[in-house]
């Protein structure tokens, strides 16, 4: 199950050097694709991802984007790298910070919605003349897009605004057999969940229906698979991967 392309085809993931980013990287990395990873702020663990890349004998990079610069993310796309033509553009960077949704105000929805979904239709603007025929586009979203979130009000907007934003984009580059889908996972275990104490993660794995947290790998693999040629007729899609968790 390789890509779509051949010739050391280009992957762009965007927040890849830490969670479900680091190890969508190392997933294409080991299909067959040479990786630009972008990182704003974790510098080294952006480095130990490329790093652990090349000592499987694959080829990767790390640059540096602040997803709300867009003289950063003009840079990204006059990388050499980019402008032998993109396969694979892996939107995964974000925020999330938990807050009732009474108390998200007006700058902190707005903060939220720049950082995770304008800043990914930015990326894909800037990117997208070097995207080719037959590219696999994969937005990482969530299952709070559709079901919600007491404390992730603006977080499940933003989930929401790309998901919309990503099937609609779907619809308009399939003449290019470019496909557009998005990945929506449950309870991960990354970043956001370190913030539980020991009795709420035992409660999250009780609500799934098979019985554990998900792993950053495993999400990594559905996008190794929308990457594939064996997906090229998956388009507009939203895959949820919770275990069960939640079944729209």
């Amino acid at each position: 199950m390789g890509p779509k392309m051949v010739d050391s085809p280009v992957a762009v993931v965007t927040g890849g050097s830490c969670g479900i980013g680091a190890s969508v990287a190392k997933k294409l990395a080991a299909l067959g694709h040479r990786i630009i990873l972008t990182y704003n702020t974790h510098a080294f663990e952006a480095e130990e991802v490329v790093r652990s890349i090349r000592e499987d004998e694959g080829d990767a990079i790390a640059v540096k984007v602040d997803s709300t610069n867009a003289s950063e993310i003009t840079l990204l796309a006059k990388h050499p790298w980019c402008k032998s033509g993109i396969c694979a553009l892996v939107l995964n960077h974000g925020t999330y910070e938990r807050w009732p949704a009474s108390q998200v105000d007006p700058d902190r929805m707005s903060k939220t919605l720049e950082i995770n979904f304008l800043s990914s239709h930015r990326i894909w603007w800037e990117l997208n003349s070097q995207i080719v025929d037959g590219a696999s586009i994969i937005v990482i979203g969530s299952q709070l897009a559709t079901k919600g979130s007491v404390h992730g009000a603006d977080y499940a907007a933003s989930k929401a605004a790309l998901t919309t934003w990503a099937r609609s984009l779907a619809l308009d580059v399939a003449d290019r057999d470019i496909t557009v889908n998005v990945v929506a996972p449950g309870f991960v275990d990354t970043a956001i969940l370190s913030q539980d104490s020991e009795e709420r993660r035992r409660q999250r794995e009780e609500e799934v229906p098979l019985g554990r947290i998900a792993s950053p790998d495993e999400i990594a693999g559905v996008v190794g698979f929308l990457c594939s040629e064996d997906a090229a007729y998956m388009t507009a899609g939203v895959i949820h991967v919770n275990g069960g968790l939640y079944r729209p």
